[in-house]
Formats: structure tokens, C-alpha cells, sequence
């Protein structure tokens, strides 16, 4: 939403949606401002009892007015006032869309469950010990050897047609499900809500160090929730990154997902084919620019 660009003396000039904002503002109050980036590159998030990112320089005075959609949550309005909601924003999950290296070894045998493969590996084990037990015991049929397949009883033609029967639904629905497998590409993930990454011991959800999503996660209703700030906890808090870029290298190499705005996963993961957005979306919020606690611009522009 915001572009920066360096100017020669250190400052920086801004460009995009926040940009026009603040212009607009200017224009409407004569307010007069010079731009910095924020050191630490955060938005802004409470640790071992001290803010850092945008919010903690508003609050120490390092700053007056924080441009950016900040979230507008419990905790970072008793660290700093906020201009009322201009934005309206939620959040997004992405992670790795499944590749056609990741089916080298399974895409013959992914047709069927583990459990169906056991299954029917079963019935033909039955189906042959019957089969040759019909053979042995029937007083109307002559005893065969392995490559016999002669019947003579009821019975025995029964177990037979019946097994070739299976063995040509079971090779019909293994082909056209072959065929449409390899033809489509691999499935797209079961994993489309945080209970799923959850139940995964495997998958870590992570996100960017200074957002409001840790204090979201921290103190939501949902127990679900909270057990992915549990995760991190338990992790050392190695599961947030530093960008976004950093984000989606460790999508790409490890069991691993990102959760974002809403408009910076689309806008960064939209269009890349292999990356995959969950389609639930989380923590709607408003957004706005932070001032410092008590400022008297405040009540000013949150008349224009």
C-alpha cells in the first residue's frame, strides 16, 4: 500500500494508497511532515514488556504520526491513539502447492487409500485360498495345479467369474483414475483451516516478526488459535520471520506456511503457480495511522 523511496538527505518520499492518504490530510490541514523508515522494520508488537517497530517510536516520541495499516487491537491502543479505521483488512494462509516431484513414487499407487490397498490385497489372498480349496475339496472337480483354471462345479465357476469380475471393475477404476491423475496434475492440499494445520505435527504456521498477529493469536476465543501461538512458544518463536520474503523462501523449502494481509498474500502469492492460499480467512480488522498517546492531532484529523 505504500512505496518508499530514499531522498539524498536520509528521508524518505512516499507513493501508493497510504501515500495519497496522507497528502490528502496535508492538503486539507497544512500539516507539514518528514518521513523515515522505522529502524527495526516492524510494525509494531509488545516483547518482554517493550514495543518496537512503528508503535514503540509513536510511543517514544521518535515518531509523531505512524503511516501504515496498522491493526487496530486492544494492546496497541493503550500504547498509542489511532485515527479512526480508514482500511478494512483480514488475513490469509499460503503454502507450498503440491508438485509432480512430490508424486515420483505415489503416483501409481495414490489411486488408493492404505487402508483399501490392505484391503483388497486381503481379498485376493481369500480369494486365491478359496479358489484353491474349491479345487481340493470338491468331489466334481479335478485337482488342479498353479496354472490350472479349469472348474467344473457351480461353485468353482461362481468364485472364479466373480474374481475376474473384481479384477475388471478394480482395473477400470485404477486406470480412469490413473489417467485423470496424471493428465490434471497432483491434488490440491487437504489443508484448508488452522484446526488442519493443527493436527499435523509436521506443518508450522509462521508470520512476520512485529505484527499484530501475535497479540491475535495470544488472546483469541478460539482454542485453535491460541495453539498456534502455543506452537511458537514452544518453538522459540523460530516460526516468525523478518519479511515477507523470507516468508515464502521457507514455504517453499520447508513444512511450512505463512499467514499475512489478506492484500499482500494475493498481491505477493496470487499469481504464482507454486504457491497455494488457503481459502478461509481470518481476523477482520480496521486499520488506520497511529499517533501518540494524547496527541493533539487527533481530534484534528479524524475531523477531515
Amino acid at each position: 500500500m505504500a512505496v518508499l523511496r530514499a531522498n539524498p538527505d536520509g528521508s524518505v518520499a512516499m507513493a501508493g494508497v497510504l501515500a495519497d492518504l496522507l497528502a490528502t490530510l496535508r492538503e486539507v490541514t497544512n500539516l507539514t511532515y518528514r518521513c523515515h523508515r522505522v529502524k527495526d522494520g516492524g510494525w509494531g508488537s509488545k516483547v518482554n514488556g517493550r514495543w518496537n517497530g512503528m508503535v514503540g517510536e509513536v510511543r517514544r516520541g521518535e515518531a509523531d504520526i505512524a503511516v501504515a495499516a496498522l491493526d487496530i487491537t486492544p494492546e496497541r491502543s493503550m500504547a498509542a491513539d489511532f485515527l479512526v479505521g480508514m482500511l478494512s483488512g483480514r488475513y490469509r494462509i499460503v503454502m507450498r502447492r503440491p508438485s509432480s516431484a512430490d508424486f515420483v513414487w505415489t503416483a501409481y499407487t495414490m489411486q488408493f487409500q492404505r487402508d483399501v490397498w490392505v484391503l483388497l490385497g486381503a481379498t485376493a489372498g481369500a480369494l486365491m485360498a478359496s479358489l484353491r480349496l474349491v479345487s481340493c475339496w470338491s468331489g466334481t472337480e479335478m485337482r488342479l495345479s498353479a496354472s490350472d483354471a479349469f472348474f467344473i462345479s457351480t461353485a468353482g465357476r461362481v468364485l472364479l467369474l466373480s474374481c475376474l469380475l473384481l479384477q475388471i471393475l478394480l482395473m477400470a477404476y485404477y486406470t480412469s483414475d490413473l489417467i485423470s491423475g496424471l493428465a490434471m496434475g497432483p491434488p490440491l492440499p487437504s489443508v484448508n483451516t488452522i484446526e488442519d494445520i493443527n493436527r499435523d505435527s509436521k506443518l508450522t504456521l509462521g508470520w512476520r516478526k512485529g505484527s499484530s498477529l501475535g497479540e491475535m493469536f495470544q488472546t483469541s476465543v478460539s482454542p485453535a488459535h491460541r495453539r498456534v501461538w502455543e506452537k511458537a512458544e514452544d518453538g522459540g518463536m523460530e516460526a516468525l520471520t523478518l519479511s515477507m520474503e523470507e516468508g515464502a523462501a521457507r514455504v517453499l523449502k520447508e513444512p511450512y506456511l505463512f499467514i499475512s494481509s489478506e492484500v499482500a498474500i494475493l498481491h505477493t502469492f496470487g499469481q504464482d503457480c507454486r504457491m497455494y492460499i488457503l481459502p478461509t480467512s481470518y481476523f477482520p480488522v480496521q486499520q488506520s495511522f497511529a499517533l501518540r498517546k494524547g496527541s493533539p492531532l487527533v481530534p484534528i484529523l479524524n475531523k477531515v
